[in-house]
């Protein structure tokens, strides 16, 4: 589902260590999270998140292997 702005939402997700959750079981946590506003049309889970020197999710880096991939 398209969210507010017309952009597709794409959700990435990394799982903390000893955590198990398939592709099927996110939708229905996203759905139930109240501060997530639409649904993500599309999902990944990653091994690891890039991080920032300050300790931050990179989404720079994201955005970009995002537009490699496309």
């Amino acid at each position: 589902m398209p969210s507010r702005n017309a952009h597709a939402i794409k959700a990435i997700v990394a799982l903390r260590d000893g955590q198990v959750a398939s592709e099927r079981d996110l939708p229905d946590h996203c759905v139930a999270d109240e501060r997530a506003p639409d649904e993500p049309s599309e999902l990944e889970i990653v091994t690891e998140m890039p991080m920032t020197a300050t300790g931050k999710i990179g989404r720079m880096q994201l955005q970009e292997r995002e537009r490699q991939l496309a």
